[in-house]
């Protein structure tokens, strides 16, 4: 609720503008309030989500959970792309056929794995690096992150290493003779995009609360 005080002067010409605060418009931001003297706004409690939660792929937000606030889209926006990619990355990979045929396959088995090196491995490293040496440190001024976050990324680590390993063999035949490579790629990456998305999930459990009780 506002508290107004409103000169005489500034009656008849703020009519319209009064009129539409039952529309939500905010009244201290409208230039034709200079005629106003904003006493008092009292902060009321979110109710309704000011992001549209609809096609989300995590399993924490959707439209019977949705963000509320900075301390939920903080993680989830680029989570929302790591798991995009992750899909794409599982579809590539899907894509690659049982019974290789180089003569056909050489080019998808080539480029996925430069696509590997060159992006996903380093984003989802910067993104590690920036969670471990940045935002958690930040957190961890005025609450206790939990370690299992931090032991999680080392296992995640692990699994791209092994990944990586595979990409740059593929990248050194330049996609020919991989059938080798690909069998592990197929057994590699599911197991790895299963473990980030339930890294994912953890964090977009725990660290929300945290920013919610010590920084708002």
């Amino acid at each position: 609720a506002i508290s107004v005080t409103m000169t005489s002067e500034a009656v008849k010409a703020n009519e319209a503008s009064l009129r539409r605060r039952s529309h939500g418009y905010s009244l201290a931001s409208m230039p034709s309030m200079r005629g106003l003297s904003i006493k008092e706004e009292v902060e009321q409690p979110e109710t309704k989500s000011p992001f549209k939660p609809e096609g989300l792929t995590s399993s924490v937000y959707n439209t019977s959970n949705p963000p509320m606030g900075w301390y939920d889209v903080g993680l989830l926006i680029p989570h929302e792309a790591i798991r995009g990619e992750c899909e794409a990355m599982k579809k590539s990979v899907l894509a690659m056929k049982e019974d290789y045929n180089e003569a056909k396959d050489w080019w998808r088995v080539l480029y996925f794995a430069q696509w590997y090196i060159e992006v996903f491995s380093i984003v989802i490293h910067s993104h590690h690096e920036n969670e471990e040496e940045i935002y958690f440190p930040w957190i961890a001024a005025k609450a206790k992150v939990p370690e299992k976050l931090t032991i999680d990324h080392k296992g995640l680590v692990n699994l791209l290493a092994q990944i990586e390993s595979v990409c740059k063999e593929v990248d050194k035949k330049t996609g020919k003779g991989c059938q080798e490579e690909v069998k592990k790629l197929k057994e590699l990456v599911p197991g790895f995009i299963d473990e980030m998305n339930t890294h994912l999930e953890e964090e977009e459990t725990n660290i929300p609360a945290l920013l919610r009780d010590n920084f708002t």
